[in-house]
């Protein structure tokens, strides 16, 4: 953080900000961050938000939506350059207009049970920004979607243990570590 003089000050917007590290001011210029310092009254700020420049501005940053070059030349199936081939920055209106014609394409053609509303991604400590709630809100204006049940990491334990041994005990609850598990072999 840099000790700004008053006639700098004059030359930046100085914006209000909050993020789930902790409010702060932001003086910009020119569009870019420049500095950050700390809601005045808070009385142990997150270091975390000196970070906010380079999160913000940082090369590895995705600044727009893109969409890869295959698919927006027509090869909708992702072909055998998928993975492979280039992602091309759109405007937000054609991203949207992209989404909003695939969603309706598959929800016309196969029901909005075959849309899948999960997202393992982004989120934030506030459930607003939390990518499934935004993603399954807009679904469910949208149409409708499916969504999963239970955790994507032992659902199948979820599901079948209770009717097998009548509770989740062997799932989630203390299990025979790999130790004794060697032991009993030999």
């Amino acid at each position: 953080m840099n000790d700004l003089d008053p006639t700098d000050l004059r030359r930046m917007d100085l914006r209000q900000n909050a993020s789930h590290w902790g409010a702060f001011t932001a003086a910009v210029r020119e569009g870019r961050i420049t500095d950050i310092r700390p809601f005045a009254a808070d009385p142990d700020p997150s270091p975390i938000i000196y970070g906010t420049a380079e999160a913000v501005h940082g090369r590895l940053r995705i600044d727009r939506p893109h969409v890869r070059k295959g698919w927006l030349e027509g090869d909708r199936a992702g072909g055998t350059l998928r993975a492979r081939e280039p992602f091309v920055p759109v405007d937000w209106d054609t991203a949207t207009r992209l989404v909003a014609g695939e969603l309706t394409r598959v929800r016309d053609g196969f029901g909005p049970a075959s849309i899948y509303g999960g997202s393992y991604g982004w989120s934030s400590a506030g459930r607003f920004h939390h990518a499934k709630t935004q993603l399954q809100r807009m679904l469910a204006v949208a149409g409708g979607f499916t969504t999963s049940l239970m955790s994507y990491s032992y659902a199948a334990g979820q599901a079948i243990m209770p009717h097998i041994l009548g509770d989740m005990s062997s799932v989630v609850g203390p299990v025979t570590d790999w130790r004794a598990i060697a032991r009993m072999r030999g």
